[in-house]
């Protein structure tokens, strides 16, 4: 899961570093994104396991590694300027941890006495992002930043945890043709609630869509 990881990215940075060569190449071929454009579309998302502390406690909070999948809506305002938002639903599990480290003199050795409790979740993301188109071609690099919410769905309860999201990312766009658009973004997005630090998970997120 790593090396597919750090091959999504490698292959995002490449894109991203790539993507004004191929824009200005595609320069001389007539492309507007028009204001009021209104899209739909398809959204896949990787998440990375992150962990924070717990205030006033020596235990972590932490999210497992999460795939997820959901819609959005986006609306063109200039060539540059595209306003989208999506949900997505994804299942993974949250832990909490403890580490209680024994020195054994005999052994000449740490034990871990601490513990790691796990919980089947469904997680909710509501996520509003602006996104800066730099070139006019249809190939170009974007960046992007948001805000949102993130719902967590214990399966052994009814209780619900809730926090808020911010995030920025970087990647690119293809509009394929007047109609069909591809977009994929490195995202960090972190997530803040009651009782615990800010929470960071870095994840890839690759997009395809219709415009109207």
């Amino acid at each position: 899961m790593k090396f597919i990881k750090i091959s999504l990215v490698g292959l995002l940075v490449v894109l991203f570093v790539l993507s004004p060569v191929i824009g200005f190449c595609e320069s001389d071929k007539p492309f507007n994104r028009s204001a009021g454009d209104f899209g739909i579309f398809c959204i896949g998302q990787f998440d990375e396991e992150g962990t924070t502390d717990i205030e006033g406690f020596d235990e972590k909070f932490g999210i497992e590694s999460t795939t997820s999948f959901g819609v959005g809506f986006e609306y063109t305002i200039n060539q540059h300027i595209n306003l989208n938002t999506s949900i997505l639903y994804g299942k993974t599990e949250v832990f909490l941890e403890e580490h209680d480290y024994y020195y054994s003199y005999y052994y000449d050795e740490y034990y871990d006495y601490g513990y790691k409790d796990k919980f089947d979740v469904d997680i909710f993301n509501f996520i509003f992002n602006v996104d800066y188109n730099i070139l006019k071609s249809r190939f170009t690099p974007v960046i992007t930043a948001g805000a949102g919410f993130m719902l967590l769905k214990y399966d052994y309860s009814d209780s619900v945890g809730k926090g808020f999201t911010c995030n920025v990312g970087a990647g690119f766009r293809w509009d394929v043709n007047d109609t069909l658009f591809i977009k994929s973004i490195y995202r960090v997005n972190w997530v803040t609630a009651e009782d615990i630090d800010p929470l960071t998970l870095n994840g890839v997120q690759f997009i395809i869509g219709a415009k109207f």
